[in-house]
């Protein structure tokens, strides 16, 4: 968690593709994510540059702090009385 907190802006398309991929895996749990990742998914496209203009870190931010209060990485808690998938 505390990684995914202190993950830096990418540098190049590389670290963008490999970012986007980790949260496009958790994309059911962050609303209006389409809508967040738009700005930086173009810089996927040919021709325009990765570039860290004020809306593009403030796209990554926003999809990176969505990432920290969706209810993904909390810790299962073990509870012995639920009988779900038991036959």
């Amino acid at each position: 968690m505390a990684y995914v907190q202190a993950w830096p802006f990418p540098k190049n398309i590389h670290e963008l593709r490999a970012f986007l991929g980790f949260c496009s895996y958790y994309r059911s749990y962050v609303k209006n994510f389409a809508a967040i990742m738009e700005l930086l998914m173009q810089c996927l496209r040919k021709g325009i540059a990765l570039e860290s203009t004020e809306k593009k870190i403030e796209a990554f931010e926003k999809l990176n702090s969505a990432l920290m209060d969706a209810p993904i990485f909390g810790v299962p808690h073990y509870n012995p009385s639920c009988k779900m998938g038991r036959g």
